[in-house]
C-alpha cells in the first residue's frame, strides 16, 4: 500500500511533504477565493427588500456553502468573509496564496489584523507589502505573526492597529463530551467572581464528615452540581449511623431535598440496560455514550425518571393539532437529535419541529416533521420555493435538499445511527393538498434586523478606530 514512499529516501519523502503542502496551501486558497466570490455575488445591496432581513443574502448563501462544504453556518461565514478579502480587499496577497506562498493560517491572521484599514490607497499599498512579506512569514508563531502584521498596519494607517476587546466580554462556560461518560467543564469568569466560586465549593466540600470516602477534588465536582440543585452542602457518604456533620443532635442526619429545578436532562436507553439484561450504553444527546452501570446508578438512586419511548409504526396516524404531541417531541427529538439542515448540529431539543410539507396542508405527522433551528427554519420559509431551497422526507427520517444552486444533499438522522429502530419508517405522509404560492405578504413576517450587516460592519471597525484615535490623542508622542 505505502510501496511508493518506501522506494524513497529520505530527503525524497521530505521533498513530497513539501510538495504536497504548496498543493494543499493552492487548493485552500482556490476554496476561499471561490467562495469570496460567490460571496460577493450574493451581497445583499443597500436599499434591497432583504438587506435587513434576520437571514439575509449573505447568511443565506452560507447556507449553500456550508452544505456543500460539510460546514456549520459560522465556519461558512467565516470562509466567506475571508475570501471577501482575498478578492476585494487584497488581491496581490491571493495571488502568492493561489501560487501555494502563504499558508492559511497566515492569510487568517492577516484578514483580523487588517479589518480596521478603509482607504483605499493605504489599502492597496498594504496588499503590496503583505504580498512580498508573507511568504517568509509561514514558520513564524501566531505571536510574532500578529507582531509582524501590526508593524505594517501601524506605519500605513496607526488608527487601524487592533487592539484587545475587554477581557471581561470572553467570559463563558463551555461543557463538552469526555471521556468514559464523563464531561469536562471549560469557563473563564472575573477574578472576583472566580474567587467567589471557589470558596463556595471549598465549603461546600467541607459539608461532610471527615470520613467520607470521596477526595477533596471530588466533593468540589459535587459541589457543583449542589449548586446547581439549589443546595449547599452534601450528603456524607461515610455510612454510619450517627454522622458527625450531622449536627450536635444524636439522630441520624437527613438526607436533603433538592430544591425544584427546571433543568432536564435527557437520556436514550435499552430497556435491557436499565433492568441489567444488558450492558449497552445508553446515549446522552450533545456528549455520547454512558456507561449502563452510570444510567442503572441514576435510576436506583432516584436521579431520573423513566417513560418509555414511543417509536410510531407504518400506520401512525395524523395528530390534530399543529404542534406534536410530548410523545411524538420525544420521538423527533431522539431521532433527529439535531438540526436536520446539512452542516448543523445545534441540539434538536433546542430546535423547531418544521412541517416538510408547511402547515395546514402538511400534517403533524412523524414522516413531515423535522428538527431545524431557528435560524434554518426561517430559511426554510423564507427562502423556499421555485429558484430557492426545496426539501423531501421519507418515511425513514431520511431529508433530501435541493439548494437555490441545483445542488443536492442527503442527510439521515443521527439517532439511527446509536438506536437503528429510531429509523423505522412511520409511514407515507398525506398531505391535504398542494400548499398556496408565496405571496408578497409572506416576507412581512421574517424577524428583521435594527440595521443591516453592512452597516453593524461599519460602526463596529468605525468604533474601533475612534478608539484608537482618542488614545493617540491622549498619549501623543513621545509616550
Amino acid at each position: 500500500m505505502f510501496d511508493e514512499f518506501e522506494a524513497l529516501d529520505d530527503g525524497a519523502l521530505l521533498a513530497v511533504m513539501g510538495d504536497s503542502l504548496h498543493v494543499e496551501r493552492a487548493a485552500a486558497a482556490r476554496r476561499l477565493c471561490a467562495a469570496g466570490v460567490f460571496a460577493a455575488r450574493h451581497e445583499a445591496g443597500p436599499g434591497s427588500e432583504t438587506e435587513r432581513w434576520c437571514v439575509e443574502d449573505f447568511t443565506a448563501a452560507a447556507a449553500e456553502v456550508g452544505a456543500e462544504l460539510g460546514l456549520s453556518r459560522f465556519r461558512a461565514e467565516a470562509d466567506m468573509s475571508r475570501g471577501l478579502t482575498l478578492v476585494q480587499r487584497l488581491p496581490h496577497l491571493a495571488h502568492r496564496f493561489l501560487a501555494g506562498e502563504v499558508d492559511p493560517r497566515v492569510i487568517a491572521l492577516i484578514d483580523n489584523r487588517t479589518t480596521l484599514v478603509q482607504d483605499p490607497g493605504v489599502l492597496a499599498e498594504l496588499d503590496a507589502r503583505l504580498a512580498e512579506a508573507a511568504p517568509r512569514w509561514n514558520a513564524l508563531s501566531r505571536e510574532k505573526l500578529t507582531e509582524v502584521v501590526d508593524w505594517l498596519v501601524v506605519q500605513l494607517d496607526p488608527e487601524a492597529k487592533r487592539v484587545a476587546r475587554d477581557r471581561r466580554d470572553d467570559r463563558h462556560v463551555e461543557i463538552t463530551p469526555g471521556e468514559h461518560g464523563l464531561s469536562e467543564i471549560h469557563g473563564r469568569l472575573s477574578a472576583v467572581d472566580g474567587a467567589a466560586l471557589d470558596e463556595r465549593l471549598d465549603a461546600i466540600a467541607a459539608t461532610v464528615c471527615r470520613d467520607d470516602p470521596r477526595t477533596a477534588a471530588q466533593r468540589r465536582v459535587d459541589g457543583l452540581l449542589a449548586l446547581s440543585e439549589r443546595r449547599e452542602s452534601l450528603d456524607c457518604r461515610c455510612g454510619q449511623d450517627q454522622c458527625p456533620a450531622g449536627g450536635e443532635t444524636d439522630a441520624p442526619r437527613p438526607t436533603p431535598a433538592p430544591a425544584p429545578t427546571q433543568v432536564i436532562v435527557h437520556v436514550l436507553a435499552e430497556q435491557a440496560t436499565l433492568d441489567g439484561s444488558g450492558d449497552a450504553p445508553a446515549y446522552l444527546p450533545g456528549h455520547g455514550p454512558v456507561p449502563a452501570a452510570t444510567v442503572r446508578d441514576l435510576v436506583g438512586t432516584g436521579r431520573a425518571t423513566t417513560r418509555p419511548l414511543t417509536i410510531p409504526g407504518p400506520d401512525a396516524p395524523p395528530e390534530p393539532g399543529y404542534r406534536p404531541s410530548r410523545g411524538l417531541s420525544a420521538f423527533l427529538m431522539f431521532r433527529d437529535l439535531t438540526c436536520r439542515f446539512p452542516g448543523c448540529s445545534h441540539p434538536a431539543q433546542k430546535c423547531d419541529y418544521d412541517h416538510t410539507v408547511p402547515w395546514p396542508h402538511g400534517r403533524t405527522h412523524p414522516s413531515d416533521l423535522k428538527a431545524y433551528c431557528r435560524h434554518h427554519h426561517l430559511l426554510k420559509t423564507f427562502w423556499d420555493g421555485p429558484g430557492g431551497w426545496r426539501d423531501v422526507q421519507h418515511p425513514n427520517g431520511t431529508i433530501e435538499f435541493t439548494s437555490p444552486s441545483g445542488r443536492r444533499y442527503t442527510t439521515t438522522p443521527l439517532g439511527a445511527w446509536f438506536f437503528p429502530q429510531l429509523a423505522t419508517p412511520t409511514g407515507e405522509h398525506q398531505p391535504r393538498g398542494a400548499p398556496p404560492p408565496d405571496t408578497p405578504a409572506k416576507t412581512w413576517a421574517m424577524p428583521r434586523r435594527r440595521r443591516s450587516r453592512a452597516a453593524d460592519k461599519a460602526a463596529r471597525i468605525a468604533q474601533e478606530r475612534a478608539i484608537n484615535r482618542a488614545g493617540a490623542d491622549a498619549n501623543p508622542p513621545p509616550f
